[in-house]
């Protein structure tokens, strides 16, 4: 059995977040575990985060974006388990920009995140969100 999420480790997490880019990789990290091992609250956390994690996209070193690209396809992949449409809306014009201006591994990561998305976030805001991104 999973410990409970502590108020400690989002604080640590907060720190993390803002600091030098092995700092925001190791915060990715602690978001994507939190995800895996107590989903429930992941959509309860992960807003304080979504700043942050769009600054890491926008502009982060290819370790961060990897890490932020695999969270978002993790995240989408609990989309019929948990309601992440404020996800959606934050991040998928974000992704889409990315899958067309990277090249390589970071354009496969993006696009893999874009597919999570696609299978499993059938939310009427997913439509809304894409149109809005292609504008």
């Amino acid at each position: 059995m999973t410990q409970p999420l502590s108020e400690q480790l989002l604080l640590q997490m907060d720190v993390m977040g803002h600091g030098s880019w092995q700092d925001n990789c190791q915060c990715l990290t602690a978001l994507r575990s939190i995800n895996r091992y107590w989903h429930e609250q992941i959509m309860e956390v992960l807003p304080r985060y979504f700043s942050p994690i769009c600054d890491m996209i926008s502009n982060g070193k290819t370790q961060v974006l990897k890490n932020a690209f695999m969270l978002l396809r993790e995240v989408f992949a609990r989309g019929r388990q948990l309601n992440v449409e404020k996800v959606v809306l934050t991040f998928v014009g974000l992704l889409l920009k990315k899958l067309t201006t990277e090249h390589g591994h970071l354009k496969q990561l993006s696009s893999e995140a874009l597919d999570q998305f696609v299978a499993n976030c059938g939310y009427d805001v997913s439509f809304i969100s894409t149109c809005d991104s292609n504008v």
